[in-house]
C-alpha cells in the first residue's frame, strides 16, 4: 500500500480547475475491465457514500479515479513509479496539493491480490477490494502508514470508514478464531 508522488504539471492544472465559481461533486468513480469480483453489485453505491465520507473528512469536495489492475500491470505502475518491482493492493496518486480545497487524485487498485489476500484472511474479496480503496483514498486524505502509530491510526480510519459503509473490519478476527495475519509483499 504505496503512496506515490504527484505526477507532473497535470496537478497544478486540475488544481486551478477546481478554482472555479461552481463547487464541484464529489465522486469516486472506477475504471478498468469490470471487477472480477463476487459481490461487486454493490460497488456505485459503495463509492458515493466512501466520497460522501472522504469530502467531509477533507472538508471539501473530492474527486477520486479508481483503476482496477491485474498483479502483473500493478507490478509494472509500481516498477515504474515507486521503484519496487513487486505486486502491491494499492497505489495512490494525489493530483492536487494536500491542502487544496478540492482534493483530486487517481487509485491503481490490484483485483487479484484482493481475490488472493481475502482467501488468506478469510473473508469477501469485495470486503478486501474496498479496503484497498478506503486505504488509497486515506492516503490520499493524508494518512500514512509507515510507523506504528501512523499505522494504528489509520486501522482506526479504515474501521470507521468500512463501518460507515455497512462493510466489517477484515482485521478482525476470522470465525476460526485466529487473527487474521497482515499481508505481505510479493517479492518476485
Amino acid at each position: 500500500m504505496t503512496r506515490a508522488r504527484p505526477v507532473g504539471s497535470a496537478a497544478s492544472e486540475r488544481g486551478r480547475a477546481g478554482r472555479s465559481a461552481r463547487r464541484p461533486e464529489s465522486a469516486i468513480t472506477v475504471h478498468g475491465p469490470g471487477t472480477g469480483v463476487p459481490g461487486a453489485s454493490r460497488l456505485p453505491g459503495d463509492l458515493r457514500r466512501l466520497a460522501a465520507e472522504a469530502a467531509r473528512l477533507h472538508g471539501g469536495p473530492v474527486q477520486i479515479d479508481v483503476q482496477l489492475l491485474s498483479d502483473p500491470q500493478i507490478r509494472r505502475l509500481n516498477r515504474t513509479h515507486l521503484g519496487h518491482d513487486w505486486a502491491t493492493d494499492v497505489v495512490s496518486f494525489p493530483l492536487s496539493a494536500p491542502d487544496a480545497p478540492l482534493l483530486l487524485g487517481a487509485l491503481a487498485v490490484s483485483r487479484d491480490t484482493a481475490r488472493r489476500e481475502s482467501t488468506r484472511r478469510g473473508h469477501a474479496p469485495y470486503h478486501e477490494l474496498m479496503l484497498y480503496v478506503v486505504h488509497g483514498t486515506l492516503h490520499l486524505l493524508g494518512h500514512d502508514d509507515h510507523a506504528p502509530r501512523a499505522t494504528a491510526r489509520m486501522r482506526r480510519a479504515e474501521r470507521e470508514l468500512l463501518a460507515a459503509l455497512g462493510l466489517p473490519s477484515v482485521y478482525e478476527r476470522p470465525e476460526s478464531g485466529r487473527r487474521a495475519r497482515r499481508p505481505r509483499k510479493e517479492v518476485p
